[in-house]
């Protein structure tokens, strides 16, 4: 005999341009420059355009960029990664779930795939080092700045990724994220 099972689906809410533009202050022509320039990927099919949440991470990230004067194709190949983390801090919050349940299941999820507690799977700071120095993604600024040579740059530029996910979750104005259930058995 076999039990039945539910299985969580976790799914990002999607955003009209109007939306993207509360949350990161960028109008949709320059994101059509942007994209039309190549400094972030094309969209494909028609109609009405939407973003993804780790689109509108990347945007976020741009855009906290070029207010420091680092433009867009500057930022590289990098940006993917540093939207990760911030995806994922939007999301670590009660507040960014359609229910309290699916916030749960999420945290259950990545605990169980990562065999660690939510906290240790995504890192506080981007920082972003001159080639050759690459860019990393740490919880320890003290730390990492001691394990560099006195060679390295001393030109850094330090993203706060945790803040850049609160101020998503918070300026998104609706759930960001939420759970489909399914039935399964039990193997």
């Amino acid at each position: 005999m076999t039990d039945t099972i539910r299985i969580p689906e976790f799914r990002h809410a999607s955003f009209l341009p109007m939306e993207v533009e509360a949350i990161t202050n960028i109008k949709p022509a320059t994101i059509r420059d942007w994209r039309r320039r190549g400094f972030i990927p094309p969209r494909e099919g028609q109609g009405w355009q939407r973003f993804t949440l780790f689109e509108v991470a990347e945007l976020l990230i741009l855009r906290t960029l070029s207010d420091q004067g680092v433009g867009p194709q500057r930022v590289g190949a990098w940006l993917s990664a540093m939207a990760s983390h911030v995806t994922q801090h939007a999301m670590a919050n009660e507040a960014a779930w359609e229910t309290i349940e699916g916030y749960q299941a999420w945290c259950e999820d990545i605990a169980d795939r990562e065999s660690r507690p939510l906290a240790f799977t995504t890192k506080r700071f981007g920082i972003i080092l001159p080639a050759p120095g690459g860019i990393h993604a740490v919880d320890d600024l003290n730390s990492f700045y001691q394990q560099l040579s006195p060679e390295a740059s001393a030109v850094t530029i330090v993203l706060d990724l945790m803040a850049l996910g609160n101020n998503l979750r918070s300026r998104a104005q609706k759930p960001i994220a939420t759970v489909e259930w399914w039935e399964g058995q039990e193997i």
